[in-house]
């Protein structure tokens, strides 16, 4: 349970990332629609700001992405090594279970304590 919410927090990291990036986007756009004849020094130096920082989220953005990869990658792989151990260890008990209910014998108990066969 602890691992399932754990893993949440990539998720929620991403989203949080992307709000972000969308935000300052807007913010962005904003300075760019106004012309470059227009803009004061704060302008230009807060729109170099932005796509700094944008760049900068999208670069960690892309690393959590290919960490949550490498994590399914790796999860799929214990997956697949599990299933196999499973399918080796059970195999031994499928030709127990495979008879058929007619060959097996069952006993009782009577009050005495002593088995009977019962067919």
């Amino acid at each position: 349970m602890w691992e399932e919410l754990m893993s949440c927090f990539p998720r929620m990291d991403d989203i949080q990332l992307c709000n972000d990036i969308m935000d300052l986007k807007q913010e962005l756009q904003n300075l760019v629609a106004i012309p470059e004849k227009e803009k004061t020094k704060p302008q230009k130096q807060r729109e170099d700001e932005l796509i700094q920082k944008i760049h900068r989220l999208v670069q960690k953005r892309d690393f959590l992405v290919d960490d949550a990869e490498v994590e399914w990658l790796r999860e799929q792989e214990e997956d697949k090594e599990m299933a196999d151990f499973l399918r080796i260890k059970l195999k031994p008990l499928d030709k127990v279970t495979k008879f058929p209910a007619s060959e097996c014998i069952h006993y009782s108990f009577s009050s005495s304590n002593s088995r009977e066969k019962e067919i």
